[in-house]
């Protein structure tokens, strides 16, 4: 995202993940404007925040979510492991 001050008080909001850094600066962005980043990799945290999210976001999205919370509780699952063996 280009606003700083948007992924800043989103990183407010939702009081987890790391901290916005500025990716404009790598070689394949020379010429574009500032791009901020805020990220989070804390399994419990992205589903809070996603969940905490769904209800404002319009179907398409909504779906995406819900497809990305089952991916990722598929990915880190027990039951994965399990099934690898």
């Amino acid at each position: 995202m280009t606003d700083r001050d948007v992924v800043e008080r989103f990183a407010q909001f939702v009081s987890t993940g790391n901290s916005v850094k500025d990716e404009s600066n790598q070689l394949s962005r020379q010429g574009f404007k500032p791009s901020y980043v805020w990220n989070c990799s804390r399994q419990a945290e992205v589903k809070r925040i996603l969940l905490n999210l769904l209800p404002y976001l319009g179907h398409r999205r909504a779906h995406k979510v819900l497809d990305c919370l089952d991916d990722y509780e598929y990915r880190f699952s027990d039951t994965r492991a399990a099934e690898a063996t």
